[in-house]
């Protein structure tokens, strides 16, 4: 917090909030922390950086930031690629993730790529296999359990018309 405090002002206020920003998405990766920094940092602009109420936005940012719990998969994910681009030919282990990232699941040719249009795959395959989730909210689960059925079956009597 100190830091954050330290360096909203006119000469280097601008730097803080491309840090903290970016911070946001690279260590703590949670929707709810980016939005929230984004919008201290837009509050933060229109006070002006050296002002109280600036310097509360730095710090409040900051603190948001210290407390929230971190996860750095998506720029660990840029440095692995950047590491297989240079060095995948060379090491037996960057080769082989290579190969596993690059594998598409059959579920995910639907309709909405290419592929899956060459194989026919319309609305019935999206309802039945590609639409399909993790990690629902109960209320969702609930939801789905009742519509899957109902749009399965309005799509095979909308195809047997055909």
């Amino acid at each position: 917090m100190y830091v954050a405090y330290r360096l909203s002002n006119k000469k280097t206020g601008w730097i803080l909030w491309r840090r903290l920003n970016i911070i946001a998405v690279e260590d703590v990766l949670d929707a709810n922390v980016i939005a929230v920094v984004s919008e201290l940092a837009r509050q933060a602009s229109h006070y002006k950086y050296d002002t109280w109420d600036g310097k509360r936005c730095a710090v409040a940012a900051a603190l948001l930031m210290t407390e929230a719990k971190k996860d750095r998969r998506a720029d660990e994910f840029l440095e692995l690629m950047t590491a297989i681009e240079k060095l995948g030919d060379k090491d037996k282990n960057l080769a082989e993730k290579l190969q596993t990232l690059q594998k598409i699941d059959d579920y995910v040719l639907d309709m909405h790529t290419y592929e899956g249009r060459r194989m026919g795959r319309g609305n019935l395959f999206w309802y039945e296999v590609s639409s399909e989730t993790t990690d629902k909210t109960a209320e969702y689960e609930k939801w789905h359990k009742w519509f899957k059925p109902l749009m399965v079956r309005l799509t095979k009597e909308k195809e047997e018309k055909r």
